[in-house]
């Protein structure tokens, strides 16, 4: 008896599971890790870079405003 579901099969219909449900099945539990820490590290390096873009809009600013 087969106990993988009709909608986890190739299309070919070899009864294999797909590619897909075969590596989610696998790295389920890490995923939420990863993204929390990509999430983190990508929201750093956003700061960072908006850090001097900021600085230098409020450096125009002042500059334009003392003429």
């Amino acid at each position: 008896m087969n106990s993988i579901s009709p909608l986890t099969t190739n299309q070919a219909g070899g009864g294999s599971p797909a590619f897909h449900t075969l590596s989610r099945e696998y790295f389920g539990a890490e995923t939420g890790r990863n993204q929390a820490t990509e999430f983190l590290f990508f929201t750093l390096l956003g700061l960072i870079t908006a850090w001097p873009i900021i600085s230098m809009i409020v450096a125009a600013g002042r500059m334009f405003r003392s003429f």
